[in-house]
């Protein structure tokens, strides 16, 4: 199979089958967390192997599947470099791989991305008269965010998740929805059932809009977290904001995480306009988020 050269345009099947074959090639793990609503693999691939760990993951919102496009370009960059024992944006990827491992889920929400990308043709039969129900009669679902069920999965994480409920519609919708209880979904429960078991050091959720990068929650972020924004502000260009007025931080992975685990936690939105980005920003995407990532390791040891 011939592998996605930094491809902006992805779905899951073409995730699928690019880890499986990077996973294969290179001889790194490769296992799902778990499964989404219509059974398919939260795949989670991991780069490294050193004790310290730091946890990735994209496209909780289906319409911002180009998280997942971006993850995938980077790990096949990652592993290549590793092979070629070529530096990746300066870094020594075989010394990094020694100092640390990186666990990456590029896609939370594969139902809801097969719905904005492929629309009702993805999605099995009985499933069709009810999301056009949610989706108000729109047979256009470019811009849902929920999973298959309507339930917004960054809503779903129990960090204020109440006052999630409260601020959002209370039957499944486009986006926002947080479901009836926290980690009611699949897609969720597994990524927070795998975060609990690894403890990572830090956490990266990706997603789409405003070219910013939220560190704090309530001011629960711990000191060392401000510095390590710092430097992922200096590698993107993307402004720091601490707290996020506009949904309140409500429910949030990387909310849920500070709180819980009184850990760095980051979330990185990588475009501006509406979503789904256009596939014309990618490789300025690319060039801005591919130095930060390839230099994780480095923070783990300073943590």
């Amino acid at each position: 199979m011939r592998l996605l050269k930094r491809r902006a345009d992805l779905n899951y099947q073409q995730l699928s089958e690019n880890l499986r074959t990077l996973s294969d090639k290179h001889g790194c793990e490769l296992l799902s967390i778990g499964r989404s609503v219509l059974g398919r693999e939260l795949w989670t691939i991991r780069l490294g192997w050193g004790a310290r760990s730091v946890y990735i993951n994209g496209a909780h919102h289906a319409c911002e599947w180009l998280t997942a496009s971006l993850l995938l370009a980077f790990i096949q960059a990652y592993l290549e470099a590793r092979e070629a024992a070529s530096p990746l944006w300066g870094i020594d990827i075989g010394e990094a791989s020694s100092r640390a491992s990186l666990w990456i889920t590029p896609m939370v929400n594969p139902d809801g991305v097969a719905l904005a990308k492929e629309g009702l043709d993805a999605i099995p039969q009985q499933y069709h008269s009810t999301l056009l129900k949610w989706n108000y009669g729109n047979p256009n679902f470019r811009e849902w965010k929920a999973n298959i069920r309507g339930v917004d999965l960054n809503r779903q994480y129990r960090a204020d998740w109440l006052k999630a409920y409260e601020s959002s519609p209370k039957t499944p919708a486009p986006k926002y929805f947080a479901g009836e209880h926290p980690e009611s979904e699949p897609e969720a429960k597994a990524v927070a059932d795998f975060t609990r078991k690894l403890k990572p050091e830090f956490v990266i959720a990706y997603h789409s809009q405003g070219e910013v990068i939220y560190w704090n929650y309530r001011r629960k972020a711990p000191p060392e977290a401000r510095r390590i924004a710092k430097e992922l502000s200096r590698l993107t260009g993307y402004a720091l904001v601490g707290h996020n007025p506009r949904e309140a931080g409500y429910g949030g992975y990387k909310d849920w995480f500070i709180s819980h685990f009184h850990r760095p936690g980051f979330t990185i939105e990588i475009g501006r306009g509406m979503n789904p980005l256009p596939l014309a920003q990618f490789n300025s995407i690319w060039q801005k988020n591919a130095p930060l990532l390839a230099n994780l390791a480095n923070y783990v040891l300073n943590l």
